[in-house]
């Protein structure tokens, strides 16, 4: 006997907690399947099959719950220039258990790992910065005064270089990695100083060649424009009238 996906949500790739994530999967016993309880963090949640003995589950709704226990409060203080950030992601162990009419059982597992995140439509998205997602070309803009950060998936150190300036970074490894460039009261310091100086900051992240958990790529030429507005959001907002 045997449970078999006839959908399958990705293993190897980070899911978004928002999105739909749905399995479709039967078993191939002789015996006509009465129910099934999907157990995820601790919870079961107990469906039914259609006409054909063939199982549906989303995880959405679970999941966007569990990811949102803390209603979204971010208490990370930056006190450096990168920390990990572990509300931002989460791996649990799925236990799959098909009850049949004879009241025996049958069950298999599997390994999600997913993330605070959803995918938009039009391709809009608010992701973790990794070689699963890479950034396309565009502009972000850090005012001063306030901090400002990148979240990325990480496997492994990373450095960050511009056309002058370059720091080495030591990341954790398989974790969502938020670095800071700037702090509010201090931007990110490299090798020759402000890693994000007044203008255009053609910044690179490149992991060194490290293999992403999402798809095996390298994290290198992740490269976001950064514009750093030396004056304050006040006076943004006081010019713009």
């Amino acid at each position: 006997m045997a449970i078999t996906f006839s959908k399958a949500i990705s293993i190897t790739e980070l899911l978004n907690a928002f999105n739909n994530n749905v399995v479709e999967f039967s078993s191939d016993d002789v015996l006509d399947s009465v129910k099934c309880v999907v157990n995820i963090n601790s919870i079961d949640f107990e469906i039914t099959p259609d006409t054909s003995n063939v199982f549906r589950f989303n995880f959405k709704e679970a999941v966007s719950t569990f990811v949102r226990q803390d209603n979204f409060e971010d208490s990370i203080l930056p006190t450096g220039d990168n920390m990990n950030d572990t509300s931002l992601i989460n791996s649990w162990l799925v236990t799959y258990t098909i009850t049949f009419t004879d009241d025996s059982t049958e069950n298999t597992t599997r390994t999600y790992v997913f993330i605070r995140s959803v995918e938009q439509i039009a391709n809009l998205t608010n992701k973790l910065l990794s070689s699963q997602y890479l950034f396309n070309p565009l502009t972000l803009t850090v005012f001063k005064g306030y901090p400002f950060e990148v979240v990325r998936f990480s496997n492994g150190n990373v450095n960050l270089a511009n056309s002058s300036n370059t720091l080495a970074l030591t990341s954790p490894d398989n974790n969502a990695e938020r670095i800071w460039l700037s702090r509010g009261d201090s931007i990110i310091q490299g090798s020759g100083g402000d890693m994000i100086k007044e203008g255009f900051n053609d910044l690179s992240f490149d992991g060194s060649g490290q293999i992403d958990y999402t798809d095996g790529k390298s994290e290198k030429n992740i490269k976001p424009r950064i514009e750093t507005d030396l004056v304050t959001f006040e006076d943004y907002i006081n010019c713009s009238d």
